[in-house]
């Protein structure tokens, strides 16, 4: 398999002093680690990113979105941001139910749609089958252009700013310690208990959503 080297030649540089510093954090944060460096033998690696990059591309859609439901939103990230030429609605569509669905809920690209990477040449054309080629690293420039667009939008719509920093605010996850906010009894089968002091920090890390709600618990009885 041929592959195309130039995977960074149409980044965009758009750091502006016109672009408030909370959206530089956004754009950061939307963008961070959006490419992996594959070979033509990575091929199940690139299809593990074609899965991540369709649920970044979902995120995206529902923190801009203006209008009601998922799917509409997801248009309308298209229609707004994406390059000319991959922005039409009923292309949009298309990658909705055969290419985001397919692969975020059965790990498997619908009919209608073929995956690749290091292809750019074939991004956004049809093979033999009549199958819209998703080229990896084609469409992560694609999304990065929608993202510097989304951004460009927010710096001059204060109304919408707030609205996607307040979204994207409510959804920032951090990795933290874990602690019990109590005594917990763990049972290493019936002849050995032992117990973690409340407050002790465990040897593993935690995802939790910011700001973090604490859930009251039962500690467990002898």
């Amino acid at each position: 398999m041929l592959r195309d080297t130039d995977s960074t030649s149409r980044r965009g540089v758009y750091r502006s002093f016109l672009v408030p510093d909370e959206l530089e954090e956004l754009r950061h944060s939307l963008l961070r680690r959006l490419r992996v460096e594959l070979g033509p033998e990575h091929g199940d690696a690139a299809f593990d990113q074609h899965v991540l990059l369709a649920a970044r591309v979902h995120r995206v859609a529902r923190l801009s979105q203006t209008v009601k439901g998922e799917g509409a939103g997801w248009e309308q990230l298209f229609i707004e941001f994406f390059p000319a030429g991959r922005s039409s609605r009923a292309d949009a569509k298309l990658l909705w139910t055969k290419w985001r669905i397919g692969l975020v809920k059965d790990l498997a690209p619908a009919s209608g749609v073929a995956l690749a990477h290091g292809q750019r040449g074939l991004h956004w054309q049809l093979d033999m089958q009549e199958a819209l080629v998703i080229d990896l690293e084609s469409m992560c420039d694609d999304f990065e252009h929608a993202v510097n667009e989304l951004v460009a939008v927010l710096a001059k719509d204060v109304s919408r700013r707030a609205m996607v920093m307040e979204r994207w605010r409510e959804r920032t996850w951090t990795v933290r310690p874990a602690q019990l906010l109590q005594q917990t009894q763990f049972r290493a089968g019936s002849r050995s208990t032992s117990f973690l002091p409340i407050g002790s920090t465990m040897a593993v890390s935690a995802v939790s959503v910011v700001p973090t709600k604490h859930r009251p618990t039962s500690a467990s009885r002898p």
